[in-house]
């Protein structure tokens, strides 16, 4: 194992550091912060049920795999991109392509 690059806390961790703290800081202090499962818009206008839910993630899914198929393109973007940004979704989709991508080729 080499030593050459140790790990160090530099600017850029600070800066994300930076991010997140002010984020919550400036939620809190408007009132707006919440700990919320569903958005607000989904809820109000399809309700809080799994069914619809999951219906929806998978064609999503299905849509984006032949998009970036199609287009030559990698679904991991999407996966790494949203997963930089803490968003959940991102990740469930990150864990599904991994799943996929480990499990299909053997299926077939």
């Amino acid at each position: 194992m080499s030593d050459k690059f140790a790990p160090e806390i530099d600017w850029e961790w600070m800066l994300v550091i930076g991010l997140i703290a002010a984020a919550a800081v400036s939620a809190i202090l408007s009132g707006d912060f919440a700990w919320r499962f569903l958005p607000g818009m989904w809820t109000s206008h399809f309700g809080d049920g799994w069914l619809l839910r999951w219906f929806t993630a998978f064609v999503g899914g299905a849509i984006m795999g032949i998009g970036a198929r199609w287009a030559n393109g990698c679904t991991s973007g999407h996966a790494l991109s949203g997963s930089m940004q803490l968003v959940v979704s991102s990740w469930v989709a990150a864990f599904g392509i991994f799943i996929g991508g480990i499990t299909l080729p053997e299926l077939i």
